[in-house]
């Protein structure tokens, strides 16, 4: 350590005289020591606990009212940045928007921050209706999102089973519970309509799909949509729960080629076999929620705009705080802004709140 070279030198230099300044260096070097050592270690205490509430915050760690708790001491991100013209709105566009019974909606954070514009679709015209009626600032747009083509929209005894493929029963028989949440109870035709080409859709930067199985489909008609999306968080089945859907590895390759980067799966959903007489457990993994960013040097093509924007869902809707820092780096090298520096010095404030 320094103080202890130091000790040494003087030492070596004035033998006779340094006894005194011996004991007075070793003892600040000990003091020294200590004082890192209860730094480092209060320093790395701090990052669990920072890591621990990420955990916490993630959608399907923990419970809905303790997700909340935990939101409220979450680190705000800098009010100058927020309040910029670049910032908001965010705007939403969520394909199967129903009411959820169990849980707030995926982009409740951006929703209750004030700064999104969210655009819903909802076949179902009752659930269409209902989550009009709850949540007037939304804008309902009753339709079939798909590919354009015509096809069957098949109603499930469970109503957000409900999707424009039919379910896999030979493959749903194996399992405890989802033949009777699946079955089919009325089916009728339905006319399908590219995102691509709905009028009231002139921006997105938050893509939220949840269309049971016809995820791939809603995809593929919006490549004018998707080539300015900053964030796609979507649903995707790992096993064929309906009949010749695509699977995950197909949403993955279709939004890998266009620029995205998977960051997380959250929310995800396991059932039991039946040949268990009981469902004690429940092994197989069939599908989850997967979340995409674009990354860095795509957004930064759209422009500083998209990129702050990426950054506020990042920190506001997921608590990704090191991808948001690491977008507002990209930000920076592309403005000679400093808001890395803004947000680091606001992420590690102690007093700093949501």
């Amino acid at each position: 350590m320094l103080f202890a070279k130091l000790s040494a030198l003087a030492a070596w230099i004035l033998p006779r005289r340094i006894a005194k300044l011996d004991e007075l260096f070793r003892h600040l070097a000990q003091n020294y020591d200590r004082v890192v050592a209860e730094r480092d270690a209060l320093e790395n205490r701090r990052d669990e606990l920072t890591r621990a509430l990420q955990d916490a915050e993630r959608p399907g760690g923990v419970a809905k009212g303790a997700k909340q708790v935990f939101a409220a001491g979450r680190p705000g991100f800098p009010a100058a940045v927020l309040n910029s013209a670049n910032a908001r709105p965010v705007t939403i566009v969520d394909v199967g928007a129903q009411n959820l019974s169990s849980e707030d909606h995926i982009y409740a954070p951006l929703q209750r921050s004030g700064i999104a514009k969210i655009i819903g679709f909802e076949p179902l015209a009752e659930a269409a209706e209902e989550r009009r009626r709850g949540d007037p600032n939304v804008m309902m747009l009753n339709h079939f999102v798909g590919s354009g083509r015509p096809g069957t929209f098949h109603v499930g005894r469970f109503d957000p089973t409900s999707s424009l493929f039919e379910p896999n029963m030979p493959f749903l028989s194996q399992f405890h519970s989802l033949p009777q949440m699946c079955e089919t109870v009325s089916s009728a035709p339905a006319v399908t309509i590219r995102l691509d080409d709905v009028p009231e859709i002139s921006e997105c930067d938050f893509l939220k799909l949840d269309v049971q199985g016809g995820e791939l489909d809603v995809l593929d008609g919006a490549p004018r949509l998707l080539a300015a999306v900053a964030v796609v968080h979507c649903e995707v089945e790992f096993s064929p729960v309906y009949k010749d859907q695509p699977l995950f590895s197909d949403v993955d390759a279709k939004l890998r080629a266009g620029g995205f980067e998977l960051i997380d799966l959250m929310n995800s959903g396991y059932a039991g076999y039946a040949d268990l007489v009981r469902p004690r457990a429940q092994s197989r993994l069939l599908w989850a929620e997967a979340v995409y960013f674009r990354s860095p040097e795509s957004l930064a093509a759209l422009g500083p705009a998209k990129l702050l924007r990426a950054a506020i869902i990042a920190h506001v809707n997921y608590g990704m705080y090191d991808l948001t820092a690491r977008l507002l780096a990209q930000l920076d090298s592309i403005t000679g802004s400093a808001t890395r520096k803004q947000y680091l010095e606001e992420l590690f404030r102690p007093s700093s709140s949501a």
